[in-house]
């Protein structure tokens, strides 16, 4: 009688994967926290991002480090540039020997 379309849902990832490309991300912060405050510059991040990572690049207080840490991973996690595994694989190239970022935008919805 009624005809109506349901939204298809976007599939997620596994439980698993989820962890792992969290586990994955927070690595890559603390990675990017070990970098200079140049080399930081460099990578052209997002601001909010930028400004959490130094923060906990100057925080010694190793708890609240941690949160800082994390609340950047889920940042980046969430940003559709930095999120992807592209520029997880690029930026080191691009902090130390003055690469740009080279990202495939995603396909966008019509």
């Amino acid at each position: 009688m009624f005809e109506t379309e349901l939204p298809e849902k976007k599939e997620r990832p596994s439980k698993t994967k989820q962890k792992k490309i969290a586990q994955a991300t927070t690595r890559f912060a603390e990675d990017l926290i070990k970098l200079s405050t140049k080399q930081l510059d460099r990578l052209d991040l997002p601001k909010h991002i930028l400004d959490l990572l130094l923060l906990a690049k100057g925080n010694k207080a190793s708890g609240g480090r941690s949160r800082l840490v994390k609340g950047a991973s889920n940042l980046i996690r969430n940003d559709d540039i930095w999120g992807s595994e592209e520029a997880m694989e690029q930026y080191d190239r691009i902090a130390k020997k003055h690469a740009l970022l080279k990202i495939t935008p995603p396909e966008q919805e019509v």
